[in-house]
């Protein structure tokens, strides 16, 4: 048997399903050998130009393949997908026009370097195959013996063979895919058969586009194609309306709005220019935007423009005077003389209708037509128009104080004199229990004109009508005896001989009066005497006060320092001493407060002591000052307040020297430094006096010295400061 037979018949014994070629004739892509080119699915590689006279496996140009009968298992060539762009079947790529693709001898989308395998010579197909050796692929490779083949099922797999870029290790070395480049080729750029794009470059395992050649552009970003799009951009790139592409994104005059761009309006080029106006584009038509100063587009046309020259005036709203404010080629349109009642006959001519009265213009005439609401002509003259204000109410006139039917008068038909219904005023009604009432408004309004039987008006109100039920006994006449005899309301209130006075009135003593408690005549509310006591009074009604208290009326008390004498009374029933003044303790007033001949002494023992007339520097500014010679003293005194710190009140003031640091001047030295001036500021005021103890009276505070003592005075001569006197 022919040794291809035998290869077919030992791939059926390991039930694989393969295809025996035939040799020569061309071939196809994944079978079996033609007379001109190499099954790549046996050991061909991935050269696409063929080689050899015909056969199977890695022949190399011109060599005698293993027969014409040959076939080997078809080989695994699936590639994990890196992309969706993978290679033709066959062919080159199709380049756009002006793209920039792979060059035509670039490698193929399996090799690293592109070409076909080296010329290695296969094994002799008419060779005795050793006993024993398996070559179940045929391609003298052996899965038992040497040459050992890693993978005996496929053609393309054995010791010496070409490693493509597939996912299998085609020489058998141990490796997979060893030597590839996937980092910059482009037909296995980051991954077996991963084809970078026309344009693109394959930079560390990625498709980067590439640049486009001029005036060629990638706009659809479809790398298949290429920078597809042909197109001369302007010099400068802007687009104009120009029914060009000027930018070259593939739009024409984009950007452009034909309705409102008033350089092309409608059309390219046509430019919105009108007479004294500013123009713009409105839906594709030149139209006015607004007019220049003094210009106005009086009849609305757009193609004229601005062509009336008018000065609106009146804030541009037309009134009745002769110009045409607003500017609309009309004057005093907005205006009928012959129907307006403020321009009638004639601008500014308005009818000056009487108060309330109504006017029309007819004809240009003023006419007064009637009476507004609310306002009446009762008197028919029409010189003084609808003078009567008056607003009617429905129902007529009614009592309530108001012109209800508007004919001038008030109330009328009602007598608020005797009208029970409307006593005095409207809506009064006189109302009474038991009682007939009457209205006698002249006596204040409603009465009680009669009472029913047994009853009587008892309280004197008449609008509780008649509230007292009553019969009279002992013949009308009231008696004590708990009884309303007369039917007054009252019980007991008046007998014979009530009131009269009773009991005394010497001394504490109080007379009463006679009156009936209990259906019984007593003397009442009467003050008898009583035990005499010491108050005063003659508590006994004996005509003396007092007797029994021996002393009474003597002087008590003391008349030293601030004490005085009082006497002897009884105001509460005991002996006191009335009238004096007691002492207290000593408080610093030049008084003598405690009544022991002395006056703000001292008294250790309550640590009480009054201070001592004094004279203190004063306090500059409210502030609390320490006399310093080398300091200048300048601001204001006010010696109430410096004088106060010490619990006394400012009595005097004067100046002191003060060098301030410089030599002598003014009078002042260091020798009297600190002391009272003694040539210039002589002038002091000693407890509210006057003085002058060196004859000189000049005031160093401008004449207000005296106004240091309760109030404040300025000081600012640069060697002399003032002192205050403090006292009590």
């Amino acid at each position: 048997m022919h040794r291809r037979s035998i290869l077919c018949a030992r791939l059926l014994t390991f039930t694989l399903l393969t295809a025996c070629g035939a040799a020569g004739g061309g071939g196809d892509a994944l079978g079996t050998g033609g007379a001109g080119g190499t099954a790549l699915g046996v050991d061909a590689g991935p050269r696409l130009d063929g080689g050899g006279t015909g056969g199977t496996g890695p022949a190399a140009d011109g060599a005698v393949g293993p027969g014409p009968d040959a076939a080997s298992p078809a080989p695994d060539t699936s590639v994990p997908p890196a992309d969706a762009r993978t290679p033709p079947a066959d062919g080159p790529v199709a380049v756009p026009d002006g793209a920039v693709g792979p060059s035509p001898d670039a490698a193929s989308p399996l090799s690293d370097a592109g070409g076909g395998p080296p010329d290695i010579a296969p094994p002799n197909p008419d060779a005795t195959v050793p006993p024993d050796c398996h070559d179940l692929d045929g391609d003298g490779a052996f899965s038992n013996c040497a040459p050992l083949d890693c993978d005996d099922l496929n053609a393309a797999v054995r010791p010496g063979a070409l490693e493509i870029c597939d996912g299998l290790d085609n020489n058998c070395d141990g490796q997979t895919d060893e030597g590839i480049d996937l980092s910059s080729n482009p037909m296995n750029c980051g991954a077996c058969g991963r084809v970078c794009g026309p344009t693109e470059t394959c930079t560390d395992g990625f498709c980067v586009p590439g640049p486009c050649p001029p005036n060629h552009f990638d706009l659809n970003q479809d790398p298949i194609d290429g920078c597809e799009y042909a197109c001369v951009p302007s010099p400068d790139g802007i687009e104009r309306c120009n029914e060009r592409d000027d930018n070259c994104d593939g739009q024409v005059d984009e950007g452009i709005d034909l309705l409102s761009d008033p350089a092309n309006c409608g059309l390219c080029g046509q430019i919105c220019e009108l007479s004294n106006a500013t123009a713009t584009c409105d839906n594709g038509v030149c139209a006015v935007q607004s007019c220049a100063f003094a210009w106005n587009n009086a009849d609305g046309q757009n193609d004229n423009g601005c062509e009336y020259s008018c000065l609106s005036t009146r804030d541009g709203q037309e009134a009745c005077d002769g110009i045409d404010n607003d500017c609309d080629g009309q004057i005093d349109e907005d205006t009928n003389v012959q129907v307006d009642v403020l321009n009638c006959g004639r601008c500014g001519h308005a009818c000056g209708a009487p108060a309330g009265a109504l006017e029309s213009c007819r004809g240009g005439l003023c006419v007064m037509i009637g009476c507004a609401p609310g306002h009446y002509d009762l008197n028919q003259n029409p010189d003084d128009g609808c003078e009567y204000d008056c607003v009617p109410r429905a129902g007529g006139e009614t009592c309530n104080g108001v012109d209800d039917d508007c004919d001038g008068l008030v109330d009328e038909g009602f007598d608020l004199s005797t009208d029970v219904a409307n006593c005095g005023v409207c809506g009064n009604t006189c109302v009474g229990e038991h009682a007939a009432m009457i209205c006698d408004a002249a006596q204040g309004g409603c009465a009680v004109g009669a009472c029913d039987a047994t009853y009587w008006d008892a309280d004197g109100e008449p609008g509780n009508g008649c509230e007292y039920q009553c019969i009279p006994s002992r013949g009308g006449v009231e008696f004590c005896d708990l009884i309303d005899n007369d039917c007054d309301g009252q019980i007991d209130e008046d007998f014979p001989g009530k009131g009269d006075a009773c009991g005394s009135d010497v001394g504490a003593c109080v007379p009463g009066g006679l009156a009936c408690i209990n259906a019984e005549i007593v003397c009442d509310n009467a003050v008898g005497p009583t035990d005499e006591v010491c108050d005063g009074l003659d508590n006994n009604c004996d005509g003396q006060t007092d007797e029994t208290f021996p002393g009474m009326g003597d002087a008590c008390g003391s008349d030293v320092g601030a004490c005085q004498i009082g006497h002897n009374a009884c105001p509460a029933g005991a002996l006191v001493c009335s009238g004096e003044i007691t002492p207290v303790l000593e408080i610093c007033d030049g008084v003598d407060n405690d009544c022991d001949g002395q006056v703000d002494e001292d008294e250790p023992d309550r640590g009480f002591s009054c201070p001592r007339d004094q004279w203190v520097f004063g306090n500059y500014n409210g502030a609390p000052t320490v006399f310093n010679h080398a300091t200048h003293y300048d601001g204001t005194v006010n010696c109430a307040q410096t004088c106060a710190v010490l619990g006394l009140r400012g009595v005097g003031a004067r100046f002191v020297c003060n060098l301030a640091g410089s030599g002598p001047t003014e009078g002042c030295d260091a020798a009297i430094d600190g002391q009272y001036g003694r040539a210039n500021c002589g002038l002091m005021y000693d407890n509210g006096a006057r003085v002058t103890p060196n004859g000189n009276s000049e005031d160093c505070a401008g004449g207000g010295l005296v106004n240091c003592i309760n109030g404040s005075c300025s000081e600012g001569v640069t060697y002399h400061a003032i002192e205050c006197q403090c006292g009590r």
